[in-house]
C-alpha cells in the first residue's frame, strides 16, 4: 500500500484486485469535511455534524460498576471536543465476571440509573457560533430552547459580527452573553465563568443542582479563519 502515492494508482490497485470500493480522492477539512456536515434523523432531530466519540468505559467506575464523578467529567468533555455523538455502552460489561478490571461499567439492574444519568447530563454552557451552515445560531437557540433538557443551560453567542445591533438581536434572541471574534481570552473567560456561575446558583434556587460535580470550566478558544 506504500506504493499508492496517489489516489489514480489506488483506484488502479483496487481495480485490478476486483474490488469494487468508491473513495474521495479530495480529502476536505473544516467545514467542507462530510463529517462535518449536518444528518438529520428520522424523527427529525437535527445533528450538528457526524463526528463521535467511543469511551472506553475499562478504567474509572466505582467498584459496583457505576460512573464516578470522573466518568462524568470525561463524558462532558467528549462534549465539549465537538464530536455530536457519543457511542457509549459499547465498552460497558455485561456480567461481574465479564469485568477486565474492578473499575469498568457494568449493565445491571443496580447500574442502570446511574448509567442513564449519563445520557441526561448536560453541559455547563453552550457556546454557539451564529454563522454556522445550513442551521445559523438563532435557528439553533431555538432548537435548543425546545428541548426540556436544557433548561436553564445559558448559550452565548460566538460571532464575528461585533455592531451594536447585532448585540442587541442576541439578546433579545436569549443569548446568555454576546462574544465578538477575535475572541480576547480574559474577556471569554470572564464571560463564560459569570454564566457558569449564574446558571448554577439558578438550579441551586430551583432545587435543581447538576447531576455530576466536576471541576470548575476550563474555557478553551476556538476561532475559525474568516
Amino acid at each position: 500500500m506504500a506504493r499508492l502515492r496517489d489516489p489514480q494508482a489506488f483506484r488502479q490497485h483496487i481495480e485490478k484486485l476486483g474490488i469494487h470500493l468508491p473513495f474521495d480522492e479530495a480529502l476536505l477539512s473544516g467545514r467542507d469535511s462530510p463529517l462535518a456536515q449536518p444528518y438529520t434523523l428520522p424523527n427529525g432531530r437535527l445533528i450538528g455534524n457526524r463526528f463521535c466519540t467511543q469511551p472506553m468505559e475499562g478504567w474509572d467506575a466505582t467498584l459496583e460498576g457505576k460512573p464516578s464523578e470522573h466518568t462524568f467529567r470525561r463524558w462532558k468533555n467528549f462534549g465539549r471536543s465537538g464530536a455530536k455523538l457519543i457511542w457509549g455502552g459499547e465498552a460497558v460489561a455485561v456480567r461481574e465476571d465479564g469485568r477486565a478490571n474492578p473499575n469498568q461499567l457494568v449493565i445491571k439492574d443496580a447500574t442502570l440509573g446511574a448509567l442513564e444519568r449519563l445520557r441526561q447530563a448536560t453541559p455547563d454552557l453552550i457556546l454557539l457560533d451564529l454563522q454556522m451552515p445550513v442551521l445559523d445560531g438563532f435557528a439553533a437557540l431555538e432548537r435548543i430552547r425546545r428541548n426540556p433538557m436544557y433548561d436553564g443551560i445559558p448559550v452565548v453567542a460566538l460571532t464575528a459580527c461585533a455592531m451594536r445591533e447585532d448585540r442587541e438581536r442576541t439578546r433579545q434572541a436569549g443569548f446568555a452573553a454576546h462574544i465578538a471574534k477575535p475572541v480576547q481570552m480574559d474577556s471569554l473567560r470572564e464571560v463564560l465563568e459569570r454564566c457558569t456561575r449564574a446558571a448554577r446558583e439558578n438550579a441551586a434556587d430551583r432545587g435543581n443542582e447538576p447531576i455530576a460535580h466536576a471541576a470548575p470550566l476550563q474555557p478553551v478558544a476556538r476561532t475559525r479563519r474568516g
